[in-house]
């Protein structure tokens, strides 16, 4: 079942980003649960930030978070993937095409555009060949590499 994250999910989704930062590209860097948990106590309770989770069978095995923001460049609102995650036992179900189509229907009032960025390291492909058979076209890639 989709539905809304609360302040009280807060233990829970701090183990669902610890799953996720060490499937992470960012996982040889230490998780900051000080930054991550106060994030999550700002963003959840804001009205103007989707903010869903998957339940099944009473435990929370998923989450999105995005928001609508001004562009940087031109007078265009963007609705944007904050994070999108689901532990790995219950990816291929579904669930994420779900909370897909349940973020753009929420954007779809509010923003003129959707962008869903696929960079975390877990599954990229597969993610994005997700995204092209939702109707969602690649706009570019992201490249990485140490500072040193």
């Amino acid at each position: 079942m989709i539905r809304d994250l609360t302040l009280s999910d807060i233990p829970v989704l701090m183990q669902i980003a610890e799953l996720m930062h060490v499937e992470s590209i960012y996982n040889e860097y230490p998780l900051n649960r000080d930054r991550t948990k106060f994030i999550l106590e700002e963003l959840i309770p804001k009205e103007e930030v989707y903010t869903k989770g998957v339940e099944v069978d009473g435990s929370l095995v998923g989450v999105f978070l995005g928001e609508v923001t001004t562009d940087l460049w031109a007078e265009v609102q963007v609705a944007r993937d904050i994070i999108l995650y689901m532990i790995p036992e219950h990816r291929g179900g579904g669930h994420g095409v779900r909370l897909l189509k349940g973020f753009r229907k929420w954007a779809e009032p509010l923003s003129d555009i959707v962008v869903i960025s696929v960079f975390a390291g877990i599954d990229n492909e597969k993610m994005a060949r997700l995204l092209d058979r939702l109707g969602y076209s690649d706009a570019g890639s992201l490249h990485l590499r140490s500072a040193a």
